[in-house]
């Protein structure tokens, strides 16, 4: 959430930010952070035996 809090800052600051650079960047994020999600809930289920 931290992260989302930053860019929204950034846009707040900086009305000239190039919002396709801001799109792009919080599309990155995102995607790593539902990989990181998927992985963890991988893990998890491993550990309690699902495959």
């Amino acid at each position: 959430m931290e992260t989302l809090s930053s860019y929204d800052l950034q846009l707040k600051a900086n009305q000239q930010l190039n919002l396709e650079q801001l799109l792009a960047s919080l599309h990155t994020w995102l995607m790593q952070h539902i990989l990181n999600s998927d992985k963890r809930r991988g893990d998890f289920l491993h550990r309690r035996g699902v495959n």
